[in-house]
């Protein structure tokens, strides 16, 4: 794969973040992280997706307790 595959998976990894499957998100910007590890795209897409996961479950913890 080169540098472009990983801009794909991170245009996956948003779109799966935006569509509220952020665990699916953090699979393509690590997968992408894999392909071009030098890509800042790959990162800064996964530390969204992480905090989009800490923002669900604090939202269900304040739910559900």
């Amino acid at each position: 794969m080169d540098g472009s595959s990983a801009k794909l998976l991170c245009r996956k990894g948003a779109a799966l973040v935006g569509l509220g499957q952020a665990g699916e998100g953090v699979k393509a910007y690590l997968k992408a992280r894999e392909v071009d590890p030098g890509y800042a795209g790959a990162t800064e897409g996964l530390q969204l997706a992480k905090a989009a996961i800490r923002d669900a479950q604090a939202r269900y913890n304040a739910m559900w307790g």
